[in-house]
């Protein structure tokens, strides 16, 4: 795992990727604090980080698009997978290295809370607090970018389908108050999600069988569940929907808030998609 970590940060910085991410990232809270904090007279740096979130959504897809792509166009993803490391410790690898550039331009924003503690005007606190779920967010934009990487040849397909993905997320909040309680909109909503995952399934293991079959078992399940207790499904979209609201856990953070369940719903959305990268990885391979 170490040798492709070390890998992974030379790639970075034997290129101008690496350096003008950074700078870019750097630049971008550097202008957000100079407007926020310095001019605009706000004391408190979760404001500057807040405003970043729509940076994070086109900065990630360009960190994470060449991640595993790379491998395949170069013709190495096959030695790498060929080695005595297994799967789990390449994607981990990846992951970290990915992790520790994401870090740099975090260790610089560090410092703008110390200036304005200097003048007396900053909660160390909840600065800190902020920055930690910034980084938790990260790390889960991060791995869902890293399993689109897995899942094509194309660098801009990857970035492409990683920004729509997690500009769901960014909107979800909004998009939540389009649907009703009904049993009806949770019917239509879950049809719609099994479709999705049967497709993405298929995309994944080129199995017709499994996918579609899959598909067809509990979308008739999910319309017996309709035509019998349609009670049950009443306001299940929003409930459902609300577990992809990727950003608000964040805004918790920004408020003061410690909040143990925000530190593990990014946990565990980090972990699920690095879980399906392992699993797409593994699938092309024995393909």
């Amino acid at each position: 795992m170490k040798a492709v970590f070390v890998k992974e940060i030379r790639s970075f910085f034997t290129s101008m990727i690496g350096y003008t991410y950074i700078a870019f990232l750097i630049l971008t809270i550097g202008l957000y604090f100079t407007a926020i904090n310095l001019r605009g007279g706000y004391n408190e740096f979760g404001y500057v980080l807040a405003n970043m979130n729509f940076v994070l959504i086109i900065a990630v897809p360009i960190l994470t698009m060449r991640s595993l792509v790379e491998e395949k166009r170069q013709r190495t993803d096959q030695l790498l997978l060929t080695s005595p490391l297994s799967v789990s410790e390449i994607i981990l690898g990846k992951f970290l290295a990915l992790l520790a550039v994401f870090l740099i331009p975090l260790g610089v924003a560090a410092t703008c809370p110390l200036l304005l503690s200097y003048y007396g005007a900053e909660n160390l606190s909840t600065a800190y607090a902020s920055l930690f779920g910034f980084f938790l967010l990260g790390g889960a934009c991060i791995a869902i970018g890293l399993y689109f990487s897995s899942l094509t040849e194309n660098q801009i397909i990857a970035a492409a389908a990683t920004f729509f993905v997690l500009l769901m997320g960014y909107l979800m909040q909004d998009t939540i108050r389009l649907f009703t309680d009904s049993a009806l909109t949770s019917f239509a909503t879950f049809s719609c999600i099994l479709l999705i995952g049967a497709g993405l399934y298929y995309f994944a293991s080129r199995n017709k069988a499994i996918s579609f079959g899959s598909f067809a078992f509990l979308e008739g399940l999910l319309l017996l569940c309709y035509l019998l207790t349609p009670e049950l499904l009443a306001g299940l979209t929003k409930k459902l929907l609300n577990c992809f609201n990727l950003f608000e856990p964040f805004y918790r953070f920004i408020g003061g808030i410690f909040d143990l369940t925000s530190v593990l719903y990014y946990c565990s959305i980090s972990f699920l998609f690095l879980f399906l990268t392992r699993q797409s990885i593994r699938k092309k391979s024995w393909g």
